[in-house]
């Protein structure tokens, strides 16, 4: 499974998905700060740190500003998430069902499509499953290292915040209900304060960062007057994500028909309950609901808009709680077929994600599509190949684009390659071409205004 992990996860790491355009904008945080002669202490955005971005630098270094660079870091922080994950729950779980779970949550179109783009929130699984690895550790200093680990998340990216107190809410639970004196189990939670320390010393500056700059992060007031508007059209998503359609639709544009759409989602939810009803590991099932609906409720309240990237955890935890209905079901097969379940299941999972998102992805490079997101609509755009573009753009003349991850990607790559001329968007009136996506609405273009007429989801316009 191990192997077939890392094939699915490494396969076309360097093509697919196309760049996206928060891709290219955390790569040029690279240049920036290779260019810089003081040390970089803010990030893209406040409430993104500049540790992904000192990361990355080896391997932009290795690879050269390509996708690949910016995407092997977090392919090896999967390898790392796969192991810790089996580790955690090898422990919490009987053999059978940790292999589910591996099998479940890490071949779900979900971890397949997202966990492989390479910016900073793709790190978050393996700063969850790090932090319970040290909370169920025996290591002397683990309180000072989970804070650390906790804070280093926090400071990657303020959306990590749902996710840390999900484990932190399950951790006091759990400490609180074990045996004992009600005074001797609140002095075992009081003995974790050294997590504090570690906690602010990896997070203290990235504080300070939120604070002085808040141009950047919305209007507090506004996101909490929708609060009911979005606990209202939740359920108008849930179906998109728990099924992966709507992960799949950001590759290749078309979304599961209604019927795959609502049996896969079926599936999960019911293997979920017959977790939390049967079977040996109740308890663990009902601690990670717990989990999952204090993560939901929080980034229900930090979010300003449904995006599938927020969604990634609570659909993995999802997934990973019908593994352990799934283990249920399947504790009544002899042990010859038992053993062979979970690869099976991964097999399956990979198959069914290869058929259904990498094939069209490689026959048609993606799509410009719109696709549902519940209460709104998104754009497979963000994920096209851009290969083609680069190689039509590369020695033509100066070139820009007034979309922003248009542009994003081709400032990215420019520092690849130097005939490779991206002037600002405020320069469009003298760049010799404007490139914009081929789809409905896209401005009217002669032939003969054109560059590379036979670029599947661009336009490239002479000026």
């Amino acid at each position: 499974m191990f192997i077939a992990f890392l094939v699915a996860n490494g396969a076309y790491l360097h093509r697919v998905p196309g760049l996206m355009g928060d891709e290219a904008s955390e790569g040029e945080n690279v240049f920036e700060l290779l260019q810089s002669e003081t040390i970089t202490l803010t990030g893209e955005r406040s409430y993104i740190g500049p540790a992904p971005d000192y990361l990355r630098v080896p391997f932009i270094a290795a690879f050269g500003y390509s996708a690949l660079a910016l995407r092997i870091p977090l392919y090896l922080a999967s390898i790392a998430t796969f192991l810790l994950t089996w580790s955690i729950f090898r422990r919490l779980l009987s053999k059978e069902t940790a292999l589910l779970v591996l099998a479940v949550a890490f071949f779900s179109p979900t971890y397949l499509s997202y966990q492989r783009l390479g910016w900073a929130i793709t790190l978050f699984p393996l700063f969850a499953v790090l932090i319970i690895w040290l909370l169920m550790s025996h290591w002397r200093h683990r309180a000072v290292l989970a804070g650390f680990v906790a804070g280093i998340g926090l400071h990657t990216h303020i959306m990590f915040l749902p996710t840390l107190a999900a484990i932190a809410a399950v951790w006091v639970v759990v400490e609180l209900v074990r045996s004992g004196a009600i005074r001797e189990r609140t002095k075992r939670v009081l003995a974790w304060w050294p997590a504090i320390i570690g906690f602010w010393a990896a997070f203290a500056t990235q504080f300070v960062i939120l604070l002085q700059f808040t141009d950047d992060q919305g209007d507090p007031g506004a996101v909490g007057e929708l609060i009911s508007d979005r606990f209202k059209d939740l359920p108008d998503i849930l179906p998109l994500v728990i099924s992966g359609s709507s992960y799949v639709a950001r590759y290749t544009g078309l979304e599961f028909a209604p019927g795959i759409l609502l049996t896969v989602t079926g599936i999960v939810l019911a293997l979920s309950v017959l977790g939390l009803v049967l079977g040996k590991h109740r308890k663990i099932a009902w601690l990670w609901l717990l989990g999952i609906a204090m993560h939901l409720v929080v980034l229900m309240y930090m979010i300003d808009r449904f995006t599938l990237r927020y969604f990634v955890i609570f659909v993995l935890g999802l997934w990973l709680l019908a593994a352990i209905g799934l283990g249920v079901a399947m504790a009544k097969l002899p042990d010859r077929w038992r053993q062979f379940t979970p690869l099976v299941v991964a097999l399956a999972l990979l198959l069914w994600s290869a058929a259904a998102m990498l094939a069209p992805f490689l026959r048609t490079g993606g799509s410009v599509a719109d696709f549902s997101l519940g209460n709104r609509t998104n754009s497979a755009a963000a994920l096209v190949d851009t290969r083609p573009l680069v190689t039509c753009l590369r020695g033509a003349g100066s070139v820009t684009s007034e979309g922003v991850h248009i542009f994003n990607r081709l400032q990215y790559f420019s520092h690849q390659y130097s005939n490779l001329e991206v002037l600002p968007e405020t320069q469009k009136n003298t760049a010799d071409f404007l490139v914009h996506y081929r789809q409905e609405g896209s401005p009217e273009v002669s032939a003969k205004q054109e560059l590379c007429p036979d670029l599947n989801h661009f336009i490239v316009e002479r000026r």
